[in-house]
């Protein structure tokens, strides 16, 4: 099953942040202009959709060790909700309420850290950052500079931090240690060309998944950076992937509609839509957030 199936017909505004929650058993992902997190139960093909009352915009879901809690960002930087949506808790807004920034996917790192993308919500001045969240401390500012921050994933040994300059059409690695939650040594990765290189995953061998808003597709790179697998998608705007269900041997795949005309809608009717295939590669399970 390589080819993709929709999972799911959302036509969502703005799909986002597909996490396969291990707890449960399902599959979680957002719709972030909507402010709508959809839940999935693969054994009885169940969906439920609920709102998350937060500011402005949602940007990525993170499962935590409360099997019963996420954590989710946005206008407002990280809360706490249960499983239905609901919103608990506020617990950190490492951007200080500045203005016109909104926060984006995030991802835990395999030493016990949170990685934390920003962005400019008009997309037209370079005030996004990348940030890190370790514990109950402050956040660290990592590296700043991007329009759109996108995507972090983390190398199987948890040395290799990927991350994507979205609207740069590029992505970047740095060095990850353990004991320092600065990353070092920033460097190209790839310089893509068609697409914008948007959510991204690793899987169990060190290859790199990213979906490409406007490239109809999500590619595998080797950790050399080599191109090794296509996977188009029927919808111009791709966003997220992550690897789902008991095996880790499925792909789940975030679309979007938002910015598409009325033709580009009637020849692609089942953008916003989320898909699922099987690629052939399994994943990895993602750490968790410590509540």
């Amino acid at each position: 099953m390589t080819t993709p199936r929709v999972l799911h017909a959302s036509a969502a505004r703005l799909g986002e942040s597909a996490l396969w929650h291990a707890a449960t058993g399902q599959v979680f992902w957002l719709d972030n202009l909507a402010r709508i997190l959809f839940r999935h139960d693969p054994a009885t093909g169940a969906t439920a959709s609920f709102p998350v009352d937060v500011p402005n915009q949602l940007g990525a879901l993170i499962a935590t060790t409360d099997p019963a809690r996420l954590l989710v960002s946005g206008g407002n930087g990280l809360s706490v909700i249960d499983l239905d949506g609901r919103v608990e808790r506020h617990l950190a807004d490492p951007e200080s309420g500045r203005d016109e920034i909104g926060y984006n996917d995030c991802k835990m790192d395999r030493f016990d850290r949170l990685w934390i993308g920003t962005h400019h919500l008009p997309e037209t001045e370079p005030r996004g950052a990348l940030w890190c969240l370790a514990g109950t401390g402050p956040a660290r500012l990592g590296d700043a500079g991007f329009l759109v921050s996108n995507g972090p994933a983390v190398s199987p040994d948890g040395r290799l931090l990927y991350f994507n300059d979205s609207f740069g059409r590029r992505t970047l690695v740095y060095d990850l240690d353990p004991d320092d939650p600065m990353p070092r040594r920033r460097r190209l990765f790839i310089d893509h060309g068609e697409g914008i290189p948007d959510g991204m995953t690793v899987d169990a061998d060190g290859g790199v998944w990213i979906a490409f808003w406007g490239g109809s597709r999500v590619a595998r790179y080797e950790p050399d950076g080599t191109l090794a697998q296509t996977i188009p998608l029927p919808c111009p705007n791709v966003t997220a992937v992550c690897f789902a269900g008991a095996a880790l041997d499925t792909l789940v795949v975030t679309t979007a509609r938002e910015g598409m005309s009325g033709e580009e809608l009637a020849a692609c009717p089942e953008a916003g839509h989320v898909f699922a295939c099987r690629p052939g590669r399994t994943g990895l399970a993602e750490p968790l957030f410590r509540l």
